[in-house]
């Protein structure tokens, strides 16, 4: 097709890797998974961070990774974007997207944690509201970030002494 041949005939310009990009994308929506890894790569091989796009082809290469079972390399993909996304573009989705592998890899106290990291450090973020469902399910489980575990001792002292912070003083 037409996108091919501005891929060859302008490999490395911008329209050329834009093409490489376009490419990628429909591969992906086919659910061509292989062909869009490799496309994804070749797009961010060729450039360098920080960069918008290329953040978005990480974010991705990370979903290709979990869509293929490939658990490990979709968690080290999303550690990748949340490392190198320019400002905090996309790592709430990246953030959230390591919590949901951690948790179908069944490290739940880890899922835990990274969830309460998208809550925590992605406050304005949509996703934050799927994070608090996941940590509503994990804690009914036993699971609860070490955080909000000597949150509950603090209160629960301080409730069953009646002594509330500062009192004493």
């Amino acid at each position: 097709g037409s996108l091919s041949k501005v891929k060859s005939e302008h490999t490395g310009s911008p329209a050329g890797l834009l093409a490489t990009l376009a490419t990628a994308d429909a591969q992906y929506k086919l659910g061509k998974y292989d062909e869009a890894q490799k496309s994804y790569s070749d797009f961010v091989n060729a450039i360098q961070p920080p960069d918008a796009l290329r953040s978005i082809a990480q974010l991705n290469l990370a979903r290709i990774a979990e869509n293929k079972k490939d658990l490990d390399g979709a968690k080290g993909a999303y550690e990748k974007l949340l490392a190198e996304a320019p400002h905090t573009f996309l790592k709430d989705e990246a953030a959230f997207g390591k919590a949901k592998v951690l948790l179908a890899q069944g490290k739940k106290q880890e899922a835990a944690e990274a969830f309460q990291a998208v809550k925590d450090g992605y406050a304005d973020s949509p996703l934050v509201r799927d994070a608090t469902e996941q940590l509503t399910t994990l804690a009914t489980a036993g699971f609860v970030p070490a955080a909000v575990k000597a949150a509950q001792a603090l209160q629960a002292v301080d409730a069953g002494t009646g002594a509330g912070a500062g009192a004493g003083k």
